[in-house]
């Protein structure tokens, strides 16, 4: 088609751009960005046998699945079960752990507690971390203060990765009667807002202002934020108003990979 043009000439219509094509998943460049490239790739579900594929995968920012122990064969279930019971292959342990909704009902727990003081530090981050899920890793009450004892535990780890996420767990499952643990526990420089956090959760006035002059004397935070806990340390006594919501969002750290 050509567009006609004074006196009567006409000219070619320039080629319309082809349309953008997104790019292969399967052939990614190399330097881009990991969370752009897992973005691409999308959830490994969408994958042929998803389920090994799963197991197998060393790169974090890959490691998505929408899955759910409901969704394994029985024969993925038994696979699970001799994860779980042997620890190997590692990779595919660590990877559980982090994702806990894949583990059966009846030993999930039990994987998520017993991992909390495994040596190899891999296992113990995964286990602070798959346990910051609440709808994946359900603790019932009588089990809860085990749990919370040994995340407690947690807040001293050599590891600063495993320090930081033990007290992001505590600051979003911390309830009413974890305040005297809590008060009690380890408290390093990075983790204060966390543990702040959890103080407040499980209503420890004491814990509560023993750590706001720590918090307030290291952390840059919005005006209004920091002018309700200034009120907090100066009445001895939670302001009635409410604390803004996005300070309660606990401060999580990096998760390294495995070997990475």
């Amino acid at each position: 088609m050509r567009r006609l043009w004074p006196f009567g000439r006409s000219v070619p219509r320039e080629p319309a751009a082809p349309n953008p094509q997104p790019p292969d998943p399967r052939n990614l460049p190399d330097d881009l960005p990991p969370e752009l490239a897992a973005f691409i790739r999308g959830p490994i579900d969408g994958r042929e046998d998803w389920f090994e594929a799963f197991l197998a995968e060393s790169e974090l920012d890959d490691l998505r699945t929408r899955k759910s122990a409901a969704d394994l064969t029985p024969h993925d279930v038994g696979r699970v079960r001799e994860i779980v019971a042997t620890g190997q292959p590692r990779q595919a342990r660590f990877n559980l752990l982090l994702n806990p909704r894949l583990l059966p009902d009846d030993v999930r727990l039990g994987a998520l507690r017993t991992s909390l003081t495994d040596p190899d530090p891999y296992m113990r981050i995964a286990a602070v971390v798959g346990l910051q899920d609440p709808a994946a890793a359900v603790i019932p009450p009588r089990e809860w203060p085990a749990v919370r004892d040994a995340l407690i535990g947690r807040l001293d780890d050599p590891e600063a990765a495993i320090r930081n996420r033990a007290s992001a767990t505590l600051a979003g499952r911390a309830g009413p009667g974890d305040g005297p643990a809590l008060g009690a526990a380890p408290v390093h420089e990075e983790q204060v807002r966390n543990l702040l956090i959890a103080c407040i959760r499980a209503d420890a006035q004491d814990a509560v202002l023993a750590l706001l002059p720590r918090l307030l004397a290291q952390e840059r935070m919005h005006a209004p934020t920091r002018a309700y806990l200034e009120r907090w340390q100066a009445d001895g006594r939670r302001p009635p108003d409410e604390l803004p919501l996005a300070f309660m969002m606990p401060g999580l750290g990096y998760i390294p990979n495995l070997d990475g």
